[in-house]
């Protein structure tokens, strides 16, 4: 292989979901410059039944459906790297960080560690990170909030870790398509003048705080009994959103729509997003999304969610769990238009630092100078 050849960059991620972090990752891969990077996945899980997205017929991927503990797992991903000969390996996810870094180990080639999550570390998993390290592997962060966390859990100076926001192709977020609007809301059975809300995450209640909206629904039906809330997503908790939704008396107004990838038609159709994330979220892309499309939007306090969204500035913050602070918040912004164009005016401007042509290009040059670094 020379100089000049793309550089073989193989990518090793814990699974494929229907989430932000995969959703980055399948925007992300085809728009390399074929020049200058030749991407090949590896997938350590199966691919899902309910999520084939088309962009995956233009990929070269590899799902694995061996058992979490079967020995044949690292000699598949072994006779994979064989093949596809990566002068760069990039790991994303727990299970990846260590499959994924002792095959770069023994290839002898650097390691990019792209953290888009925030978990506990185990003292075995710190121990093998330091000595990657020293294996030339590189540490990124989706957002300050997981720089942060991650220069304190893995021991590392915060100014060694670097930081890449991620992006979407807002070029899919701009004015939807005629009639769009009065489609989807009739499809999701949403009447006439009512006011739709829009929660996109998995059903995960310990995560994405779908039971918060569930209580602030409740109290905001008192005042706009034609208020709708749209559930976008699907997971392990669908069972319990249900039984939450009964328990509350406010099943009537909740729509659940399952995986959907017409996030833009369903921001179009909506009248504000709400994301009241519980747990410490590493960045959260929807809440651009929404920026994007021109809806309002309130997050909970919850990591890089307020490197996104400042209050009072292009959006609103409310703490994280508290339910009437999330109805007060989504009552005002359902009483003063004025306020609503003045925060959608600014979310408009703000996306545009979260181009994806510069994002490919730094991301790129990223790559040229780790490669550079260890050495073809």
């Amino acid at each position: 292989m020379t100089d000049s050849a793309p550089l073989s960059v193989l990518y090793v991620r814990d699974h494929l979901q229907a989430a932000g972090g995969s959703t980055y990752l399948l925007d992300t891969l085809p728009r390399f410059d074929p020049i200058r990077v030749k991407p090949v996945l590896y997938v350590l899980g199966p691919l899902e039944p309910d999520h084939h997205p088309a962009v995956l017929d233009q990929l070269d991927v590899t799902f694995t459906d061996r058992a979490p503990g079967d020995w044949r797992r690292p000699v598949d991903l072994w006779r994979l790297a064989r093949r596809v000969r990566p002068d760069l390996v990039v790991l994303s996810g727990p299970r990846s960080m260590v499959q994924g870094g002792l095959l770069a180990a023994l290839l002898g080639v650097p390691s990019l560690l792209h953290l888009n999550f925030v978990i506990e570390f185990s003292p075995a998993q710190v121990r093998l990170q330091r000595l990657l390290r020293r294996r030339g592997q590189h540490v990124i962060a989706v957002s300050e909030a997981v720089r942060r966390w991650a220069a304190d859990a893995l021991a590392l100076d915060a100014a060694a870790i670097e930081r890449i926001y991620p992006v979407r192709d807002w070029h899919r977020h701009g004015d939807p398509a005629h009639g769009a609007r009065a489609r989807l809301r009739h499809a999701c059975a949403v009447p006439d003048g009512a006011i739709a809300l829009l929660l996109v995450g998995r059903l995960l209640l310990a995560e994405k705080g779908q039971d918060v909206m569930l209580h602030a629904l409740r109290a905001l039906l008192r005042d706009r009994p034609d208020t709708v809330l749209l559930l976008a997503g699907d997971g392990p908790d669908r069972h319990r959103v249900v039984e939450l939704a009964q328990a509350l008396g406010v099943e009537h107004a909740v729509r659940l729509l399952g995986y959907r990838q017409d996030v833009p038609e369903l921001l179009a159709a909506c009248d504000l997003l709400v994301v009241p994330s519980t747990c410490e979220e590493a960045f959260g892309l929807v809440a651009l999304e929404a920026h994007a499309a021109g809806r309002p939007v309130i997050v909970s306090a919850a990591g890089g969610l307020t490197e996104i969204v400042s209050h009072g500035v292009n959006g609103c913050v409310v703490p994280r769990g508290d339910a009437p602070a999330l109805a007060n918040a989504i009552r005002r912004l359902l009483a003063d238009p004025a306020l609503v164009r003045r925060l959608v005016e600014r979310g408009r401007i703000d996306v545009e630092r979260f181009g994806f042509d510069a994002h490919m290009t730094t991301l790129t040059d990223l790559f040229a100078r780790v490669v550079a670094r260890h050495g073809r």
